[in-house]
């Protein structure tokens, strides 16, 4: 550990104390679009009441011991369930006002649906942190990020980010933009239309991502996606972050110098699906490794404990890539319990 970074040290603590919690929560793992490299298969619908219930009895039975709170809202497309979001936002922030707990919360979303009024609403309620995917200009974007019944979504979603422009507020909103095999020049057009809208306002920044096969339902059809030339890949990437660069428009191109950990990896994360069943990983939920539990209405939560610490394993062996990725060489010679442990995160 001696050999790690400061910050390093202190997201490896931070990530293992007491009062400390992180919850990805799925309100729904249905979606508007279909995605032509997605991995998920859309079979559940939106969180039913009683997981509802169960999430605020968690974090209402941790809200007294609780620091530091990370809600990640995930999908599916989170927004096709506002009802549910703003249901346990406007719980937690209610927790957070009697407890002084810190509370941080992030949406990963397309903007579809989200117009102005439902962004400004989930912003007041506490959740400043988006990320938003594009992936060029009109013509290529609405090839590969297209809607369930097949239309364009480009122009709704583009209107959508420049309205939130008009609310005063402070939030944080990250343009992942997917590189692909042949969508190089769209890209560049892409990057100066940002420079154009947003290189101004210092709310809006840019991360750039080549697209990755992650398995699931489009296996068989995304590699023809990926890029396969490094070093076209590289310099593209480059020419799009001096062209989205300002000084206050921030373009990023790979993670920072420390090494990553992830969230499926952290002891003190967990998964919520719409149905009730906990997980670690958001990518492995056909894995039977990751079907960890559930939560109880009553916010206990029934954990298996032999599968749990399959995915934890990096914070006691200190592996790089145990950390980074815990499905990446995940053990399969174990034998679970059949026995479910009751616990509450705090």
């Amino acid at each position: 550990m001696s050999d790690f970074s400061n910050s390093f040290k202190k997201k490896y603590i931070s990530s293992t104390s007491d009062g400390f919690m992180q919850l990805t929560i799925m309100p729904t793992e249905k979606c508007n679009f279909r995605c032509v490299y997605c991995y998920e298969d859309f079979k559940i619908g939106k969180m039913k009441q009683e997981t509802l219930d169960g999430i605020k009895a968690l974090i209402s039975q941790s809200a007294p011991e609780l620091k530091k709170l990370i809600i990640q809202w995930f999908g599916g497309e989170p927004t096709l369930n506002p009802k549910g979001i703003k249901e346990i936002s406007e719980h937690i922030v209610a927790l957070q006002k009697e407890y002084g707990f810190l509370y941080k919360a992030h949406m990963t979303t397309n903007a579809y649906v989200m117009d102005k009024a439902m962004f400004s609403e989930f912003v007041d309620l506490g959740i400043i942190d988006y990320q938003i995917s594009l992936d060029g200009m009109p013509e290529q974007h609405n090839k590969t990020r297209i809607k369930a019944n097949g239309d364009a979504t480009f122009d709704t979603i583009w209107k959508n980010l420049c309205s939130y422009q008009e609310i005063k507020s402070e939030f944080n909103i990250v343009f992942r933009l997917h590189v692909m095999q042949e969508n190089s020049q769209s890209m560049l057009e892409l990057s100066k239309k940002i420079r154009e809208q947003f290189g101004q306002d210092h709310r809006y920044m840019s991360f750039i991502r080549n697209i990755a096969n992650l398995g699931g339902s489009s296996d068989e059809g995304v590699d023809k996606y990926v890029p396969n030339e490094k070093k076209k890949l590289d310099d593209l990437i480059e020419e799009m972050s001096q062209i989205m660069t300002t000084d206050k428009h921030k373009s990023h191109k790979k993670q920072g110098k420390d090494p990553y950990i992830c969230y499926a990896a952290m002891p003190r994360h967990l998964t919520i699906r719409a149905d009730g069943r906990l997980a670690k990983c958001t990518v492995a939920f056909d894995d039977d490794r990751n079907d960890l539990g559930r939560i109880n209405p009553d916010g206990t939560l029934k954990i298996n404990g032999e599968k749990f610490e399959l995915w934890t394993r990096g914070f006691s062996s200190l592996n790089l890539k145990e950390l980074a990725c815990p499905n990446t060489n995940l053990p399969t010679e174990r034998k679970y319990k059949e026995d479910k442990i009751e616990v509450t995160m705090v």
